[in-house]
């Protein structure tokens, strides 16, 4: 378009010329406009193919248009300033910015075309996103700059754009600055400009969360994809495995696996099993408690058995913050095989069991140190049990229960001296440790 209007720079125009009656723009032309944007939104909704009864509007418009509607408010207040409806107000108490303006006239033409709600809450988002070349950053307006450090992350794949103007400080400039110093950076009413604002259509989901618990009844499956050197360890992952079934139902961008902590490799999750979330993002269709269920039972049936997964359902963000807290806050108890050196009374078994939150200090692990800080953790063990296997003498269950984050392979063996006390100090012994197992995650999410 050329030669477009000098307040919204085309937002609400259709054909070329500039109507210099703001109020005729935005009462005569928004309709029409509006009309051209929706066909564009539905356009864009079809092509993607989502899924939705509920949706919201994102609009954004240029800094630039921001600047021009003050340009022209401050025009009428000269020129028109005796007329009681302008004496003594600002902008914001007497005009409906373009986007409001724009918003109003679209949102019931879509509830009608898309046969859906528009509730702001939704996780369904229509943005709508103007962009024009003049920049307010160029005009030499203070506070008023690109965000340069950073551009801007896209809400769907996470990717990060061009630095872009600060749309929060333009308008904070805007409201503080004096119709003095306004008129000193820039003209009004607005000069021509030649150029009009493009319109760029995007539709995307908010992260569409799933959670649940998992056990895993394989010591050759590690949570996450372990690579070393791009070779692959283990037989699979619980991640890949659980993702495998639930991700195709979503037609999604993408996801991400988060978990309430982690066992190694040759652990197994037994018991209630670990808390667990998928954050889906970008998701074309929507799934109701009845199909969660059945993904949930196509995760249990499959024929290797090595995972499986329990009381999985769509979850709200809360849930995921409550699951990073539980990481450093919830007890954990163990099953492990151990190997002593010696064979244990039962009055030295008995002395052992009666170890009430024992505080222990463990250097970090020597197998971890390549990733973690070399510091001492205080941890604590709640209580012991000790249980000789029938029939030998140097093999034993240890049961117990912990803080997160406690070592256990290192408490039992003691890590070089890394950890102490250890089971081996406390039995005046050597022990290592042979099979270990989790039985229990106190935390009362995921529940049921």
């Amino acid at each position: 378009m050329s030669n477009p209007c000098i307040a919204c720079l085309g937002i609400f125009q259709l054909e070329p010329g500039i109507d210099r009656q703001l109020d005729r723009i935005c009462h005569e032309r928004r309709e029409r406009m509006a009309v051209t944007s929706k066909e564009k939104i539905i356009e864009s909704v079809k092509k993607e193919g989502y899924q939705f009864d509920t949706f919201t509007v994102e609009i954004s418009i240029p800094g630039i248009v921001m600047v021009r509607e003050r340009a022209v408010w401050q025009h009428l207040q000269e020129k028109h300033g005796s007329q009681s409806r302008l004496q003594g107000k600002h902008l914001s108490e007497h005009v409906v910015s373009s986007k409001e303006a724009l918003k109003g006239a679209l949102i019931k033409s879509l509830e009608e075309s898309l046969q859906a709600v528009h509730d702001s809450g939704s996780t369904f988002k229509i943005a709508l996103r103007y962009k024009h070349p003049e920049t307010v950053c160029e005009l030499g307006f203070p506070g008023c700059s690109l965000k340069r450090k950073r551009g801007v992350m896209n809400e769907v794949n996470g990717d990060f754009t061009e630095p872009v103007e600060s749309l929060v400080a333009i308008q904070r400039c805007l409201a503080s600055i004096s119709a003095k110093d306004f008129a000193s950076i820039y003209p009004y009413p607005p000069p021509k400009c030649a150029v009009a604002c493009n319109l760029d259509v995007s539709c995307y989901r908010t992260a569409t969360l799933i959670g649940g618990r998992y056990l895993k009844f394989s010591r050759n499956i590690s949570q996450s994809p372990w690579m070393i050197e791009e070779e692959r360890k283990g037989d699979g992952s619980v991640q890949e495995i659980i993702a495998d079934v639930v991700f195709p139902h979503f037609k999604a961008d993408s996801y991400k696996f988060h978990a309430s902590g982690r066992e190694d490799i040759d652990v197994r999750m037994l018991g209630g099993g670990r808390p667990f979330m998928m954050e889906i993002v970008n998701a074309r269709v929507l799934v109701s408690p009845d199909d969660i269920q059945k993904i949930e039972d196509s995760v249990n049936s499959l024929k290797e058995g090595w995972v499986k997964v329990r009381n999985l359902q769509l979850v709200g963000a809360d849930a995921r913050s409550s699951m990073l807290e539980g990481e450093t806050e919830k007890q954990k108890q163990y099953t492990a095989v151990i190997w002593l050196s010696r064979c244990i009374s039962n009055d030295e078994i008995n002395d052992f069991m009666a170890l009430k939150d024992l505080q222990i200090q463990q250097k970090t692990p020597v197998r971890v140190l390549h990733r973690r800080s070399p510091l001492v953790r205080p941890r604590m063990i709640h209580w012991l049990k000790l249980d000789r296997i029938e029939g030998t003498e140097h093999y034993y269950l240890l049961h117990l229960c912990s803080q997160a984050g406690t070592y256990i392979k290192e408490f039992v063996h003691g890590d070089l001296g890394r950890t102490y006390p250890n089971v081996g100090s406390l039995l005046k012994c050597e022990a290592e440790i042979l099979q270990l197992d989790v039985t229990d995650i106190a935390m009362d999410l995921f529940n049921e």
